[in-house]
């Protein structure tokens, strides 16, 4: 489907009432990137099944869906509220506070910290980092291999946890806000918890048909770990001890 004839039909999609509701309280992003996938207008299961995904933890599961449907109060949400409007713009970039906006374009230096070890992690698979777009964050994106899909998500639900946490944690003060160092930590912890459940997850014995393959895992992971003092890793690394997530070296990348 054509952008123009796709952008065609979600406007008159918009036009008829019995869809005008549905649609208020959905990201039109996500709409026009699964059904630049699909082929046709998503209805609510199938945005629901872009991300409900077993690779991704409940928490990232209620973080997109929440974002899918607009229910965070940010941005506009605020527009109306008396004495409460300042709240709708991004304290950093002094503009309209949009998910989009959050996670893709704040100047918050964490932001592009998080985006630019992650693009390097993905990296060492040998893979290319595409150009994000929101719609791509919030599905799981046509063809993308499982590494792919875990770390978008991951990605974006720390984002997002950490532009909270100085909001309102920290008040907007800037002389509280995120050091780089600090944030190489969140985003390792992240990184290895996740690597860490994916290698529990291998458990047949205590998970039985619900557990993953090694070779999901291996395929997954392989080219993002490492040992910490440069140890050559087994083919099956599963249950080496001290295996961890990790890039080489930090190397500044384009915006994100």
């Amino acid at each position: 489907m054509s952008s123009r004839k796709l952008i065609k039909d979600l406007m008159t999609k918009l036009e008829d009432n019995e869809n005008r509701n549905w649609l208020r309280h959905k990201s039109k992003d996500l709409i026009i990137t699964v059904a630049e996938q699909t082929g046709a207008f998503p209805n609510e299961t199938e945005i629901w099944r872009s991300y409900n995904d077993h690779n991704l933890r409940k928490p990232v599961q209620v973080f997109l869906w929440r974002s899918a449907h607009n229910a965070y109060k940010i941005g506009q949400y605020w527009d109306h509220i008396t004495n409460y409007e300042h709240r709708g713009t991004c304290p950093i970039c002094d503009v309209p506070e949009t998910m989009e906006h959050i996670l893709l374009n704040c100047k918050a230096p964490e932001r592009r910290r998080l985006w630019d070890l992650t693009s390097s992690l993905w990296q060492q698979k040998g893979q290319t980092w595409p150009a994000m777009t929101i719609g791509m964050i919030l599905t799981k994106p046509q063809g993308a291999n499982r590494a792919f899909q875990i770390l978008v998500p991951e990605m974006a639900f720390l984002i997002w946890k950490l532009r909270c946490e100085h909001r309102i944690e920290r008040n907007d003060d800037p002389e509280h806000a995120f050091n780089l160092y600090e944030v190489t930590g969140k985003w390792k912890a992240v990184m290895n918890e996740r690597l860490q459940q994916d290698c529990i997850l291998t458990n047949k014995e205590r998970f039985g048909p619900k557990a993953l393959e090694v070779n999901t895992v291996l395929k997954t992971w392989t080219g993002m770990v490492h040992r910490p003092e440069g140890e050559s890793l087994p083919d099956n690394w599963i249950k080496t001890l001290g295996v961890l997530v990790g890039i080489g070296s930090y190397r500044r990348g384009r915006n994100r």
